[in-house]
């Protein structure tokens, strides 16, 4: 008896401090569904305005407007209209959907950039990452490096579709270092021959590359950044006799140029 006493004691005292946090937490809830009743059903918060950074697509911006238009900004599932993106556009490395409030919906897209050509059939734009972008008619016409050596090594070509063998890579990894350095380099060369033209992959992935028609320029594998560190100075060295050099090797400690007449160092 004295037991079940304590127990009825006991209860009064939980009571007092379990109902006081319910009837809070159901306050609470009727709070948050009003609130979400209100910013879900309000006129104030319908899309009226959609914009669109870096997408040139125009027509299809305007789909997008003509769709979402008069819909409530929080019924708008950004995420998936991200992606919706950039399954249409798989040139686009990044899209990203916000909400400005009350009424506006802001597409910000980022496109990939274009480094070197591949051709492998046609001629396939590529960037850095490896992600085969679009066709072109030639490497000439967009001015970037036609990379050779890889060409039959990879599987069918696909806009959108990336593309990881470890040669092309390295190539398109140096592709992207000259794009960064192309004009200093451009300053040291003859006018007509300030381009890089192409990229060569060789036997056992090794690397080089053609300033103009005739210069080739031979690099490791890695450390592209030190190794082009060194190249400006031994065009500079060259003066008028660049024309008569037929390449210069990067890959040694001292770095070497080969003259169509025997050889020299770098330095």
């Amino acid at each position: 008896m004295a037991r079940q006493k304590k127990r009825t004691k006991g209860q009064p005292a939980f009571l007092l401090i379990v109902l006081p946090l319910l009837a809070l937490a159901l306050s609470g809830l009727a709070i948050y569904k009003g609130i979400h009743y209100y910013l879900t059903s309000s006129d104030y918060f319908r899309v009226r305005e959609v914009t669109a950074l870096g997408v040139e697509d125009y027509r299809y911006v305007q789909m997008i407007r003509d769709e979402l238009t008069g819909v409530n900004i929080f019924k708008v599932d950004v995420a998936r209209l991200a992606g919706r993106i950039r399954r249409k556009f798989p040139t686009f490395y990044e899209v990203r959907v916000r909400r400005i409030l009350p009424s506006e919906l802001r597409i910000v897209a980022e496109e990939r950039l274009p480094v070197a050509v591949l051709e492998q059939g046609r001629f396939y734009l590529f960037d850095a990452d490896g992600v085969a972008l679009s066709v072109v008619a030639s490497a000439e016409a967009v001015r970037l490096p036609l990379v050779e050596g890889v060409a039959g090594r990879l599987p069918k070509i696909k806009s959108g579709f990336h593309y990881g063998r470890p040669e092309l890579r390295q190539a398109l990894r140096l592709a992207d270092v000259l794009a960064r350095r192309g004009d200093e380099l451009a300053r040291r060369m003859p006018s007509g021959q300030q381009r890089v033209r192409k990229i060569v992959v060789g036997p056992g992935g090794q690397l080089s590359f053609f300033l103009g028609d005739s210069l080739e320029v031979k690099v490791r594998d890695r450390g592209f950044e030190e190794q082009l560190d060194l190249l400006p100075a031994i065009l500079k060295n060259l003066g008028s006799d660049i024309g008569q050099a037929a390449y210069v090797d990067l890959r040694p400690r001292e770095p070497v140029v080969g003259m169509r007449s025997g050889e020299r160092s770098g330095e």
